[in-house]
């Protein structure tokens, strides 16, 4: 009121640099929400595209699934089952290998190396003994070698050495050793009979 000389607004009002001062920060926080709003949108706008794609593409999914498998059409139910019987079968394989001994050895490779004996060599005899269950099981065999092939070396430490050598025999057997050897005539032929024996290592 200029008569009276009144303002009103005396100390109301706040003065010209400090109201640049608010303009200026209320500017730059409108920019700042400004581009954060449209980084948002476009995040949003990217979510609900990868969403349209994933629900045209599971959409398509179920379609061909209950295409093939008229009897079960529900993918999300077959894969229930599916996972169901896995952890059962699962469950089935721990026990069974709760129940098995740490280590389990096999007479396999020995089979294998007798079976694939050269021809002057034949397998006589061949034998499993185990007193207990907690005793080590005993392989007992005899190899019949011709005598003129078994005059002109040593085939029983030639075996051995083929024995010693064979990795699978080494991991499941204790060391090979010829027991005996003696002279018999099979089928009219002189041969000469060496009996190895050998411990399967313990469980």
């Amino acid at each position: 009121m200029p008569l009276c000389d009144i303002n009103l607004a005396n100390g109301i009002i706040w003065p010209r640099q400090i109201r640049l001062r608010v303009y200026r920060a209320l500017l730059t926080y409108l920019l700042v929400m400004s581009v954060l709003l449209v980084a948002v949108m476009e995040r949003a706008a990217r979510k609900v595209e990868a969403g349209t794609r994933f629900y045209f593409e599971s959409r398509a999914l179920q379609q061909t699934f209950a295409a093939q498998s008229p009897e079960n059409p529900d993918l999300l139910n077959h894969a229930r089952q599916l996972k169901e019987q896995l952890d059962k079968d699962a469950a089935r394989i721990a026990s069974i290998s709760d129940a098995l001994p740490g280590a389990v050895h096999s007479v396999l490779p020995a089979l294998v190396l007798l079976a694939n004996q050269p021809e002057q060599d034949m397998l006589y005899k061949l034998a499993f003994t185990q007193k207990s269950d907690k005793s080590p099981m005993l392989l007992s065999f005899d190899l019949a070698v011709p005598e003129s092939v078994a005059r002109t070396g040593s085939p029983s430490q030639v075996f051995v050495e083929k024995w010693q050598e064979d990795p699978l025999l080494a991991k499941h057997f204790q060391e090979l050793k010829p027991v005996r050897s003696r002279r018999e005539t099979l089928g009219g032929i002189p041969v000469f009979i060496t009996q190895y024996e050998a411990t399967d290592k313990d469980n």
